[in-house]
Formats: C-alpha cells, sequence, structure tokens
C-alpha cells in the first residue's frame, strides 16, 4: 500500500511512498485506470497527491533510483492496510537464496549455524516433493573454509586477469556497466588471435556478472575482429555461457560502435552497491566493515584463548555494532567472551583493533 507524494506530468510519472524511507517510481503506462483509451493517459488524470494505492514493485531499485512499481487494482472494502505498509512481506534470506539455487543438482547444504539448520528443515519439509538434499553442519567459519572472504574481495576488484594473461575490465556506473578485454601479453594463434582472447574473456565475464551481481545495460568492449565468422562465434560463446543464469539476459548483438550490448534483469543491488560506499568507491561500507570484523574477531577468540577483549574501532563501525547489528554482534560475542567496545576517534572506519589482555592483534 502505497501512498501518492508527488505528480509530475512532465514526466508522465509519480513517486509513491511504499514505507521504510522508499520512494518508488510509477510511469503513467503502468497506472490503473478504469476508462483507458488509445494513446499515451496522463498521470495527473489517473492518480492524484496524498491518494492510496496498490502497487507492485517490478523493478529493483538501485544507486540513487526508487524502484519501478506497478500499480493493481485496490477493494477499499477489503482493505485493512494503512499507507505505507507492506502488504506481502519479501522472502527471509535463507528462503530467498534457496529459491534461487537451490535445484535438481544441488545434493548437500552446508551450514554452521543452529538458526540455519532450523530454516532448512523447514524448507525441507515444503520441498518434499523433490529428492531432499542433505544437510551437513561443519564448525566455523564457512567463510574462511571456503575462503570466501578473498572471493569477495576478488570480485570488488576492477581488473580481472585471465589465466592466458589477457585482462577484462570493469567499470560500474550507475546508467551502465563497461566491460573492456585487453590482449596485454597473450598474442593467440596467428591471424586469429583475438578471437582466442574474446572466446576465453566471454567464459569469464559470463562468470564475473554473475559473481558481482552485475545488471541493467551492460556493453563490452571486446578486442577488434575483422572477420564476421568471428564475431558470430563470440556472440555465440558468450549466449552459451549466460544460458543458465538465473537472471534474464539478452545479448543484443555488436553495435555501430563494434560493442557488445546486451542486458540483465536487476534482481536486488550489485555486490558494490551492497558492499561499498558507493559504485567508484574502493571504500567499504560500515556495516560491511562490522560483518568482516565479527568473522574475524571469531577467529581470533578460537585461536587465542582470553578472559576478556577490548575491541576499539571508529565511530561509525561501533554505532552500527550497537545498532541494527546489535544481536548479531551478541551472538558473535558469546562465541568469544567478554568484549569490551571502545570508540577511537582518530581511526577512520577500516581500521580497528581486537586485544585479548595484553596481546594485540591490528587490522591495518
Amino acid at each position: 500500500m502505497g501512498k501518492v507524494t508527488h505528480v509530475d506530468p512532465s514526466v508522465n510519472a509519480a513517486f509513491i511512498d511504499i514505507g521504510s524511507n522508499i520512494t518508488g517510481f510509477l510511469i503513467a503506462d503502468d497506472a490503473v485506470s478504469a476508462n483507458r483509451k488509445s494513446g499515451a493517459p496522463s498521470i495527473n488524470k489517473l492518480i492524484h497527491e496524498g491518494q492510496t494505492i496498490k502497487v507492485q514493485v517490478i523493478a529493483d531499485g538501485f544507486a540513487n533510483k526508487g524502484p519501478r512499481l506497478k500499480q493493481l487494482e485496490l477493494d477499499l472494502s477489503r482493505s485493512t492496510h494503512q499507507a505505507p505498509a507492506c502488504i506481502n512481506q519479501p522472502p527471509e534470506p535463507v528462503d530467498s537464496i534457496l529459491s534461487m539455487c537451490v535445484k535438481d543438482r544441488v545434493s548437500r547444504v552446508v551450514f554452521s549455524d543452529a538458526f540455519f539448520e532450523k530454516e532448512l528443515m523447514e524448507r525441507l519439509q515444503v520441498e518434499s516433493k523433490r529428492e531432499p538434499f542433505r544437510l551437513e553442519y561443519e564448525a566455523p567459519s564457512l567463510f574462511e573454509k571456503y575462503e570466501v572472504d578473498d572471493a569477495l574481495s576478488n570480485a570488488l576488484l576492477r581488473k580481472v586477469i585471465m589465466q592466458n594473461g589477457a585482462e577484462i575490465v570493469f567499470e560500474q556506473y550507475e546508467t551502465l556497466c563497461a566491460i573492456d578485454v585487453n590482449s596485454a601479453k597473450f598474442t593467440g594463434q596467428a591471424k586469429r588471435g583475438s578471437l582466442d582472447i574474446n572466446l576465453l574473456a566471454m567464459q569469464e565475464i559470463a562468470r564475473q556478472i554473475r559473481l558481482r551481481r552485475i545488471s541493467g545495460a551492460i556493453v563490452i568492449d571486446a578486442l577488434k575482429m575483422n572477420s564476421n565468422d568471428h564475431r558470430k562465434a563470440v556472440l555465440k560463446a558468450l549466449r552459451q555461457q549466460l544460458k543458465d543464469d538465473p537472471f534474464p539476459t539478452h545479448v543484443l548483438g555488436f553495435s555501430n560502435l563494434g560493442l557488445i550490448e546486451m542486458t540483465r534483469a536487476r534482481r536486488g543491488p550489485s555486490l558494490s552497491e551492497s558492499l561499498m560506499e558507493n559504485l567508484s568507491s574502493s571504500i567499504p561500507t560500515a556495516e560491511t566493515i562490522a560483518y568482516n570484523l565479527m568473522r574475524e574477531m571469531v577467529g581470533i577468540g578460537r585461536k587465542t584463548k582470553s578472559a576478556g577483549y577490548t575491541l576499539r574501532a571508529s565511530a561509525e563501525v561501533v554505532n552500527v555494532l550497537n545498532g541494527d547489528l546489535k544481536d548479531i554482534f551478541a551472538e558473535a560475542a558469546g562465541k568469544v567472551g567478554q568484549v569490551t567496545i571502545e570508540i577511537c576517534s582518530d581511526r577512520t572506519s577500516d581500521k580497528w583493533e581486537f586485544i585479548p589482555d595484553k596481546i594485540r592483534i591490528s587490522h591495518n
């Protein structure tokens, strides 16, 4: 249930408050009209400011843009929700991940927390019609064992170096993602060096797009190829690599500038948007740092036994630990022992210390 906060005839759209400090965008074509006629409808004839309407999110917001909405029919006689309010809550993280990732080929799921075990068991009951996957408990930390932190760090790098020495450079912007293929020192076979590099690059690009959760408009500056057959082969290879992508993708072909154009449906923020302060920033958010800190804190506690510890961090990170992540921090601290938090005003958010008794362990 949303409340119309502003109607803008200049763009033939309206801005809708859907709660949680989120403003959605509704174009006239997606608004409800009982007497819709041919031609483009006028938004100010369909809805008005202050009106309560029922909407569905049809495209996630990104950067500073809110989600795109579609208006649904509203039965006021049956509506019990005050606007703004969420009628259908989004799935919990575990359910969302399993819905997207768990398919028939998955035979086991590894977990390290009793909460997730409960969630997984409930999911297995829902999935009773299919062959159940096996649940396996492993002691923490799974991020450490499977090198997830390293994988996340690598997925945030601007440049990827392939095994043959060629490079792929990712530039993410609010409007699109530009991907550049560089041969570097790799030459390939005579008369088909560019093709060889591009074919290998398409495989890695498809993987990186999923890993980095890149979506929207994407352009790829592949190495120049004079043969039309070579260009077709590269497009075929890219489409083949993307055919099992969980998000709808469309490879449109080569533009007049020689760039490969493609689109990928947006299903939430990219990895950079989730973990970094902004798309062009190399600085993690305070929340990202807090999660990394807690994982390292638990690892340190396993290796260095102590009756008490002191955590020194910036005010920004401490505010996150004492705020939205309060319960999670308490759970992590419970695996370590007594943890005292000290705010250090002279520290940046990415600098912290975790001190067991007289032994100092710093993150510089």
